[in-house]
C-alpha cells in the first residue's frame, strides 16, 4: 500500500468513525463535485460500484487537492422554514476536510461555516443554513 493509499484509507476510516449515516460531498478539480450516501457500516450508495467511485474521488481530493464535507443527520429536530412552510426537520452536524499533496486536514467549525456560507471563488457570503451545527473535526478521529 502506498503512502497516498494509506492517507485515503485513513480519511475513509475517520469519516466512518464520526458514526451514523451521513452524506459525504467530495469536490476536486478533475472529478468535480459529487454527493455520496454513506451508512454507519461504511456502505456507499446503493450499487457495489459506488464504493469504487467514492474511493477514486476521495483519492483525487487527497492527492491533487479538494474538499470533503460530511453532513450527519441527528435525531434532534428543529422547526425550520421550507418552501412548504414550517416543518420539524432533523438538525444536521457539518464537518469539513481539505486535502492535497497526499494529505488531509480536518477543519475547525469556523472554517466549516465559512466554506459553507461563501460562494465558491468569491468572498460573497450567503446566509447560514437553518438547522445546521458547524463542527470542529474531532481530534480523536
Amino acid at each position: 500500500m502506498t503512502r497516498m493509499d494509506t492517507k485515503v484509507n485513513d480519511l475513509f476510516n475517520a469519516v466512518l468513525a464520526l458514526g451514523g449515516d451521513c452524506i459525504v460531498t467530495i469536490a476536486s478539480a478533475y472529478l468535480g463535485v459529487e454527493k455520496y450516501d454513506m451508512d454507519a457500516d461504511g456502505k456507499i450508495g446503493y450499487a457495489p460500484e459506488h464504493l469504487a467511485f467514492f474511493m477514486e474521488h476521495l483519492e483525487e481530493a487527497v492527492n491533487n487537492g479538494g474538499g470533503v464535507m460530511i453532513r450527519k443527520f441527528t435525531s434532534e429536530r428543529s422547526q425550520q422554514m421550507t418552501p412548504n412552510g414550517l416543518m420539524m426537520l432533523p438538525i444536521k452536524h457539518l464537518y469539513g476536510v481539505v486535502g492535497g499533496e497526499q494529505r488531509w486536514l480536518g477543519l475547525n467549525k469556523a472554517q466549516v461555516e465559512e466554506s459553507s456560507t461563501t460562494i465558491a471563488g468569491t468572498t460573497t457570503r450567503i446566509p447560514r443554513e437553518e438547522g445546521v451545527v458547524y463542527c470542529d473535526w474531532p481530534t480523536s478521529v
